[in-house]
C-alpha cells in the first residue's frame, strides 16, 4: 500500500522519533509500505515520520545507482550515528520537501550503530552516497531537514516556495499530507516529465 508523504511544515517533525521497543506483524506490514511508497516515490531513503509514524526507524535502496548495484536495501531501527569523518558537498532533496534542492555538507564516512528486523544490534561503516542517505534519514528521525544546514541568506531565499509547501501548494507525483490537517492531496495520474 502506498502511504501519504508528509510535507514539510507538519508536527510530526517538530520533535525526535520515539525509540521502536518490539517489532510485530504490523511493523512488517508498515515497512512493506515504505519501501513499496519510496520506490513509488521515486526516492531512495524514507523515514518513518515522513510517513506520520513518530517511532525511530527508516528504510534505504541505493541499488539504483551502479556502485551500489550490489545493495540490498535497508531497514534501519532506532539508528544512531556514532562517528563521522571527512567532509563532502553533494546535492539533496527530499520527499518531504518537493521541488528544493540545494547542497549540503555531510560527513562523508559514517558509522551507523542500528537494530535490524530481528531485533539485533548492528554497526556498520559507510561513505559517500549510502552515508549520506543514512545520515539524512537520522536527521528526519531527529527532527531536522536538509535545508536547516543551509546559510540563513539561501534560506530566506527559499522561504516563499516553503511557505507554498507548507500550504500543502505541491505538485507531486505521490500522495502528500497537508501540514498539520491529516488532508491528503492524491496526485491525478501524469507523465515523468511533469514533476
Amino acid at each position: 500500500m502506498i502511504l501519504p508523504i508528509y510535507l514539510y511544515g507538519d508536527p510530526i517533525f517538530k520533535k525526535p522519533a520515539q525509540k521502536v521497543k518490539k517489532i510485530d506483524d504490523k511493523f512488517i506490514e508498515t515497512l512493506k509500505d515504505m519501501f513499496e511508497t519510496m520506490e513509488v516515490a521515486d526516492g531512495i531513503g524514507l523515514a518513518s515520520t515522513q510517513v506520520g509514524i513518530p517511532y525511530s526507524f527508516a528504510v534505504v535502496d541505493v541499488s539504483a545507482y551502479e556502485e551500489y548495484k550490489d545493495f540490498k536495501r535497508m531497514v534501519i531501527i532506532n539508528p544512531e550515528i556514532i562517528y563521522s569523518s571527512g567532509e563532502e558537498i553533494m546535492e539533496e532533496g527530499c520527499l518531504s520537501i518537493p521541488g528544493i534542492r540545494a547542497e549540503i555538507i555531510r560527513p562523508n564516512k559514517i558509522v551507523l550503530r542500528y537494530q535490524d528486523i530481528d531485533f539485533k544490534v548492528n554497526e556498520i561503516e559507510c561513505d559517500g552516497l549510502l552515508a549520506r542517505v543514512i545520515q539524512h534519514e537520522v536527521d528526519h528521525l531527529l527532527g531536522k531537514f536538509f535545508i536547516d544546514y543551509l546559510s540563513p541568506i539561501r534560506l530566506k531565499t527559499l522561504k516563499p516556495r516553503l511557505v507554498k509547501i507548507k500550504r500543502g501548494e505541491v505538485k507531486t507525483h505521490y500522495p502528500v499530507v497537508i501540514p498539520g490537517t491529516r488532508k491528503v492531496i492524491s496526485p491525478e495520474p501524469q507523465s515523468r516529465e511533469d514533476v
